[in-house]
């Protein structure tokens, strides 16, 4: 029926009899009114007949306030002036009424600067902005209008007496309440029945044609509430209702039916406490002799007289102490019926209900996380309302529907699958009738999977398959997710620590594809680059961002910022930090000094090599037995960059434990450094034995030519404890150097200095790596095999048997693969990553 959302509704007409006496008008947000029921002097405002129906009053616009007597209505008007129409018996119209009602809205001469407005039954009362009161209208009693005078009515508003700094009124019956910025409450007009509220003693009795005047002229103060801050009064047709700043409520006046509600119906001249409601409460009202109140909870209650269900309780029986008004479950009320001190009904207001929701931030993918839905009606809660549930990204909610509870809150749970993408944003949406709110959260995960030694938690999979307390070393011999605790895919990871040895020496760091840099598990060497000590958990290493790749040696850490400059951490041993770096260790990230321009970086186990742009390559460290910084000099070690010798156009590098390899955009390979076990596949025959202290030195200390790959195009390359690994053009893969272990892949454990094509594999590899002395391949179909060393369960095959051909990685059936650990060339563990 109405075209916008009801503000406000009053309503005229006392007692139960003349039906042609009774309306109700309602306010609208548009500032328009309008109005239903009897006309009998002309209260719909519309002119013409009673009416069934609601209709608009014309004339009326930009209303911000309504108020009702016993048959007269009154409009306050954005401009501070005042409207009304219905009964002029008493003057209470106005000076602008000539005759005994007004069936159209009609100013209200002589005010301005009106703040609010509040009826009696046959006069009315206005607060103006400067905190002082007039009134107009019959002056029962010689009382009423509060003014001091004797005079039966006026036409024109008077000054209620005394009162200043004034902030809300409420017409009773036969008077008024006004309440001042103090906290006091004052009253004035008739007080048949305690209505006054001033203590009188006895309480006087109720009004009858017999009975003794009793009466205030002018205003005096309630009593009883010595002590509280009154923020809110309401008249009913012989008392008042107020609430106290605490959110307590107190009444006083007649109580035969049981309106001052303190479980009796002896009448109170002086404010008595509402039973029950000694805090909580957020805004009270009363009419005829009801009061009703709103709970800070959002339920509504009532007391007092219910003869004709105004108290809305199912039944007609009065109530001497406060009840719950039924049928409201789930539904946002936001208010009720005010300045109507003489009717025997009630209206509620229902809210547009906002709904929120709250959802943790983040979520790790694979646990439930809270989700808490409330509905409430401005600040207050709405109990019993009906919720719908969705959520975004196939997350499962625990619920999709529900209700909600006392304090206007619905809880369940939202999963989403522990594979999501990390940083996934998924939604949780609730909805409330027409009334929606969501919130988002952010997935933490993790696309990888690791696999191997894991001295010391170092696997970044919280004791995925056994206990990872410090120290623990249980291996894993099938891949398992790691921790979901990643804001963002993983782009990389490399693991420090060789051997099955130090405990503490053992890490690993992740690169995400934000670019931030993660790590977790031993610190011997501060190679966490987050300080502190060891961690079981991951944690984000700070000082570094943009990051695009990331490479680690035995204990040492590398990455490669946006800007091509390099940033590392851990082991400093013997400079492979740089000269930025003065002492043993660097426990947080710092520059590598002298480089710039770099594409790719790959370490070695105490030295590291760097990719320029150029395709010339920069070594610096450890210059193990002579060779490994390629350089060709003999210096023990360099904390400066240095160019490995003769090396130009190359298109990709990696290191291996002594030593370096180098793709050159020919498809040739290169390398220098340690030759132990044919570990530089340049051809030495025979091949030459693994280290030993007492051994002669094998080395190369400049590039040398990769032997048996003529007429191979080589794309890639990479670098294990003591050996090497390509993939051709054509998806074939061959390897050399240490095969003790079965790393070459050729079905033997002989070691091979030269390029060996390993079995099965003359096509359809997608890429390779290696680590320690094994090594891996995705192939095009996605499946991931490995071979070689599998002494702490590194190839993922579910046992720690060697492998000396290819044999599959367990436990991957439905993942699809797309990478795996690179620039890693010391460790006993792998990891693979899983497509978003």
């Amino acid at each position: 029926m109405f075209p916008s959302p009801v503000k406000q509704v009053v309503s005229v007409g006392a007692g139960t009899g003349g039906g042609a006496n009774h309306a109700t008008i309602a306010l609208l947000d548009d500032g328009t009114v309008w109005s239903v029921g009897g006309n009998g002097f002309g209260q719909l405002g519309t002119g013409g007949n009673s009416r069934s129906q609601w209709m608009q009053i014309a004339g009326l616009s930009g209303v911000q306030q309504i108020s009702a007597g016993n048959e007269s209505v009154y409009a306050l008007l954005a401009d501070k002036t005042v409207m009304a129409w219905g009964d002029n018996s008493f003057g209470q119209l106005g000076a602008n009424v000539s005759g005994g009602s007004a069936s159209t809205p009609v100013q209200v001469a002589g005010l301005s600067n009106v703040a609010q407005v509040s009826s009696g039954t046959q006069q009315c009362f206005f607060l103006l902005t400067d905190g002082t009161v007039r009134a107009i209208g019959r002056n029962t009693f010689g009382a009423a209008l509060g003014d001091g005078s004797s005079v039966s009515q006026s036409a024109s508003p008077v000054q209620v007496s005394g009162l200043s700094n004034v902030t809300q009124i409420a017409g009773f019956a036969q008077g008024g309440y006004a309440v001042k910025s103090d906290g006091t409450v004052w009253s004035w007009g008739s007080d048949y029945a305690g209505a006054l509220g001033k203590g009188t003693t006895p309480v006087p009795p109720q009004w009858s044609a017999s009975a003794a005047v009793y009466a205030s002229s002018t205003p005096v103060q309630v009593q009883g509430l010595s002590g509280k801050t009154v923020v809110q009064v309401a008249g009913s047709f012989a008392g008042g209702v107020v609430r106290t700043s605490d959110g307590a409520v107190y009444a006083w006046g007649d109580n035969t039916s049981g309106f001052v509600g303190d479980g009796t119906t002896t009448s109170r001249s002086s404010a008595t406490a509402v039973s029950g409601l000694t805090s909580g409460v957020a805004r009270v009202t009363a009419s005829g002799n009801s009061a009703y109140a709103i709970k800070s909870d959002g339920s509504v209650i009532a007391w007092g007289d219910n003869s004709t269900g105004q108290l809305g309780t199912g039944n007609t029986t009065n109530a001497t102490t406060p009840v719950n008004v039924s049928g409201l479950s789930g539904l946002p009320i936001t208010g009720f019926m005010t300045n109507s001190p003489s009717t025997n009904r009630m209206y509620l207001y229902v809210g547009t209900a906002t709904v929120t929701v709250d959802v943790d931030a983040q979520v790790p993918a694979g646990t439930a996380g809270a989700v808490v839905a409330k509905v409430t009606a401005g600040s207050v809660p709405v109990t019993g309302a009906a919720l719908t549930l969705s959520a975004s990204n196939n997350a499962q909610l625990g619920a999709s529907s529900g209700s909600t509870g006392a304090s206007g809150t619905y809880q369940t749970t939202v999963q989403l699958n522990r594979w999501t993408t990390p940083g996934l944003v998924t939604k949780v949406t609730a909805a409330s009738g027409t009334s929606a709110g969501s919130d988002t959260f952010v997935s933490l995960g993790a696309n990888a999977l690791g696999f191997g030694l894991n001295q010391w938690a170092e696997l970044g999979d919280g004791g995925a398959a056994g206990g990872d307390a410090a120290g623990s070393g249980v291996a894993r011999t099938t891949p398992s997710q790691l921790l979901r605790a990643f804001p963002s895919p993983v782009k990389q990871v490399v693991s420090v620590g060789a051997g099955t040895g130090g405990g503490a020496n053992h890490a690993t760091i992740a690169l995400l594809d934000d670019g931030t840099v993660w790590s977790v598990g031993g610190n011997g060497f501060g190679q966490l680059g987050t300080g502190g000590n060891s961690r079981t958990t991951w944690a984000r290493v700070t000082g570094v961002s943009g990051v695009q790749q990331i490479s680690a040696g035995n204990e040492s850490v590398y990455a490669l910022l946006a800007d091509k400059t390099v940033m590392a951490w851990g082991d400093n041993s013997f400079g492979q930090l740089g000269a930025n770096v003065s002492g043993g260790s660097a426990s947080t990230p710092v520059q590598v000094a002298g480089l710039s321009n770099v594409a790719q970086v790959s370490s070695g186990t105490q030295q590291c090599f760097f990719l320029l742009t150029d395709g010339t390559v920069r070594a610096i460290g450890r210059n193990t037995f002579g060779a490994a910084l390629g350089d060709g000099s003999s210096v023990s070690q360099s904390a400066s960059p240095v160019q490995v010798s003769g090396l130009s156009n190359v298109t990709q590098i990696a290191g291996f434990a002594q030593g370096g390899y180098a793709v050159k955009s020919d498809g040739t390979v290169w390398s220098w450094g340690s030759d132990y076990a044919g570990a530089l596949g340049k051809g030495t025959t025979p091949v030459p034995p693994q280290w030993s202290a007492s051994a002669a030195v094998y080395a190369s200390s400049t590039p040398v030519q990769v032997q048996g790959l003529s007429g191979k195009t080589v794309v890639q390359v990479a670098g294990s404890f003591a050996g090497g690994v390509v993939r051709t053009s054509d998806g074939a893969v061959y390897a050399w150097g240490d095969n003790a272990s079965g790393f070459v892949g050729d079905g033997t454990t002989t070691s091979r200095s030269s390029a060996t094509a390993v079995s099965g594999l003359t096509s359809g590899v997608a890429r390779v790596t290696a680590s320690g002395n094994s090594a891996y391949a995705i192939k095009s179909d996605g499946s991931v095999i490995a071979w070689g060393d599998n002494s702490t369960g590194q190839l993922g095959t579910g046992n720690t048997t060697n492998a000396t051909t290819p044999v599959a990685v367990s436990g991957l059936s439905g993942l699809p693969i797309t990478g795996f650990m690179t620039n890693s060339p010391s460790t006993n563990r792998m990891y693979l990553y899983t497509a978003p």
